[in-house]
């Protein structure tokens, strides 16, 4: 996971995210980076923007990517629950 914002990586590194589904939890693992460079290939890559530097997170994430991979696009507000 890329996320410019340092303190959101340290946080995403720190603490397992758990997502929610159907009224089931479960954990997943996450690699976050502030930087495509800090980050090794994925399958799997979630890009967290605002809507206005969304063009230039794809293109930085693009060597990230292997033959596989996905680019997924979310919208973060920046807040964390708890």
């Amino acid at each position: 996971m890329i996320n410019r914002n340092a303190n959101q990586v340290n946080v995403m590194n720190r603490r397992t995210p758990i997502l929610r589904d159907d009224g089931k939890d479960r954990t997943v693992n996450v690699r976050a980076a502030t930087t495509a460079n800090d980050a090794p290939e994925e399958d799997l890559v979630t890009v967290l923007v605002k809507s206005f530097p969304t063009c230039q997170a794809v293109r930085s994430a693009t060597s990230l990517l292997s033959p596989e991979a996905v680019v997924g696009l979310v919208r973060f507000d920046g807040r964390f629950p708890g």
